[in-house]
């Protein structure tokens, strides 16, 4: 299956025309600290303080992608802290969140670890990413927000792996659509997606404004190393 590849502005660093980044993030902070103590703010009316995500050493990198090998990571396990950065609101077009992952572990059921959102305090999540078990592999998973059913991969994915995950959401079509390592070159690839357009989109009336770290519950989430997670239009 031919895949050409993501917005040169997404992966390239180059912006093309009306193309936007609104988040960077490489933990380029001391390790051993707090994300929270670096930029990023407890999600939710009541924040978890349980399992505080911290960063780590450098670990994993992915050929190509213009966030990798720059500053630190993350480290993930489950029942704990979630985590969230805001950026200029959008509330048309189409944003886009990558990030590399590596897991160590993941669960049968399956839950998510990365999506945006509305207010730091909000509780309206989109673009949710999955990841489950299913034997020996792990199948990565699309939910376009409450009330609908994930939509998962084959089971062609591997634990202790680098993957390079893309996830768009267009306010247009209120679709969530997920691609799993993209050949990188100038343009977005026109097929090779995984779209989820189950549950109930009300666009937040401040628009989308961050990008959250989720760590769930320990019968459901992953265990995994993170790192370059952009947002972009």
């Amino acid at each position: 299956m031919k895949k050409i590849t993501l917005l040169l502005s997404f992966i390239a660093c180059v912006l093309v025309a009306q193309a936007q980044l609104l988040v960077n993030e490489n933990f380029s902070y001391t390790v051993g600290t707090e994300l929270k103590a670096n930029g990023w703010v407890g999600t939710g009316a009541t924040p978890s303080t349980v399992n505080p995500i911290l960063i780590t050493a450098p670990s994993i990198t992915y050929t190509g992608y213009a966030e990798s090998g720059v500053g630190n990571e993350i480290s993930l396990t489950t029942s704990g802290e979630d985590l969230n950065k805001s950026f200029t609101a959008i509330t048309a077009g189409t944003i886009y969140f990558s990030a590399i992952v590596n897991l160590s572990a993941a669960q049968a059921t399956g839950d998510y670890f990365l999506h945006v959102g509305d207010l730091p305090t909000g509780t309206s999540y989109y673009g949710r990413l999955f990841v489950k078990l299913d034997g020996t592999k792990i199948a990565f998973g699309m939910l376009n927000t409450s009330g609908g059913v994930a939509s998962y991969t084959a089971s062609t994915y591997d634990l202790n792996t680098t993957y390079l995950l893309v996830v768009k959401f267009n306010l247009s079509t209120l679709a969530a659509s997920l691609i799993v390592n993209p050949i990188i070159s100038t343009t977005e690839p026109t097929d090779g997606w995984l779209t989820n357009t189950t549950g109930t989109v009300v666009v937040p009336a401040g628009g989308f404004q961050t990008i959250n770290i989720r760590q769930g519950t320990a019968a459901n989430a992953p265990t995994l190393k993170l790192d370059g997670i952009r947002v972009a239009t």
